[in-house]
């Protein structure tokens, strides 16, 4: 006979992307890192991001976002406040970028995405945010054709 069956069963869920990012922020020696990853939606960015957010509160990391602002306005806030991390959001426009970059060389790590289906359009999207020479930048891709 069976035992009892749970009313209450647990869910795995996999988030995409997770351990790269985490690795890649809580590396000492990766300094002026940024992070970009393909999303499918907004939504699946955003939850990436909320669960970058709740894994790195867990330490002694400073970080801010993810908020419903633009993303210079993350940018320009988690310099303000002297964070370590900013959770910038959805890249739209080459401005976005360029103040990544910015971010980057004044010593904020930053982690955004780009809402793609393919990820012939994603690399698109990036080259067309670029340019990323000398950049300490780690771009995720999804494992859809």
């Amino acid at each position: 006979m069976p035992g009892p069956i749970d009313p209450f069963p647990t869910i795995k869920l996999t988030v995409p992307f997770l351990s790269d990012i985490l690795a890649k922020l809580r590396d000492e020696k990766s300094a002026r890192a940024m992070v970009i990853f393909q999303a499918e939606s907004a939504e699946q960015g955003e939850w990436v991001l909320q669960n970058v957010a709740g894994r790195l509160s867990r330490g002694k990391i400073t970080v801010f976002g993810p908020e419903s602002h633009r993303p210079v306005e993350i940018i320009e806030q988690a310099l303000r406040m002297k964070a370590t991390i900013a959770l910038v959001g959805q890249m739209r426009q080459p401005e976005d970028a360029h103040a990544m970059r910015a971010a980057s060389g004044m010593g904020l790590k930053s982690v955004a995405y780009i809402v793609a289906k393919e990820r012939a359009q994603y690399a698109e999207a990036v080259a067309a945010f670029g340019p990323w020479r000398s950049y300490n930048i780690l771009s995720l891709v999804g494992k859809s054709a």
